[in-house]
């Protein structure tokens, strides 16, 4: 199966139509316009104007079927996060996900201030995203770390990885 994945970031925002594109992989689709709308004006990567961040998405053709966020975090610029981790459901065990971090490592290591730490949170409870994890070095902390001012529920824990 061909799957191709693209970057985007401050210099190559993603259009309108992906955005809800990606929305809808995690949520319903709406037909109240005034949600979507909500959506695209808050769908923003959080953080400082010097924060860092890209996305990755995957596409099947011309559908996205995954995406993953990497975030700078602009007090300490060489610890990275990644978050909302996704791949369609019928996309998945496909090693769509594992591309999608492999290339999200690859593109931190080539940024000038590089990355010491990159952290993800996962539910105690998703195995198959542990089990990922896992198999890129991460480890479990046993605690919730902050990064940033992101809130992250008592069911998370924080995986952590030494670039």
């Amino acid at each position: 199966m061909s799957i191709r994945l693209e970057m985007y970031d401050r210099n190559k925002p993603k259009p309108d139509w992906l955005h809800i594109a990606l929305y809808e992989m995690n949520h319903c689709k709406s037909d109240n316009p005034a949600e979507l709308l909500g959506f695209l004006k808050y769908s923003g990567i959080p953080g400082g104007i010097d924060t860092k961040w890209f996305t990755i998405v995957a596409f099947k053709d011309n559908r996205p079927v995954g995406r993953a966020n990497y975030i700078q975090n602009n007090s300490n610029p060489l610890n990275w996060y990644i978050g909302d981790l996704v791949v369609v459901s019928e996309f998945r065990r496909q090693k769509i996900a594992s591309r999608m971090i492999s290339k999200g490592l690859e593109l931190i290591s080539s940024i000038s201030s590089g990355g010491e730490f990159i952290y993800s949170y996962i539910e105690k409870n998703n195995h198959p995203s542990i089990q990922l994890h896992e198999s890129f070095g991460f480890t479990d902390s046993g605690e919730i770390k902050p990064f940033i001012d992101f809130i992250f529920g008592e069911d998370e824990t924080t995986y952590i990885k030494k670039m």
